[in-house]
């Protein structure tokens, strides 16, 4: 990659910030998720024009 910058250090506190990100942001969907009630089915009665 031509434009690659090395960031030292600071890409590492960079990988672990994001790791941690996704480690939260994971847990907040999977509790959001835990929480939705489960879909009933439902038909679909659509009304016919006479």
């Amino acid at each position: 990659m031509p434009f690659y910058v090395p960031l030292g250090a600071r890409g590492l506190v960079l990988h672990v910030g994001g790791l941690i990100t996704r480690g939260f942001g994971a847990l907040v969907y999977w509790l959001g998720a835990r929480r939705r009630p489960k879909p009933t089915l439902v038909p679909l009665v659509i009304p016919r024009d006479s």
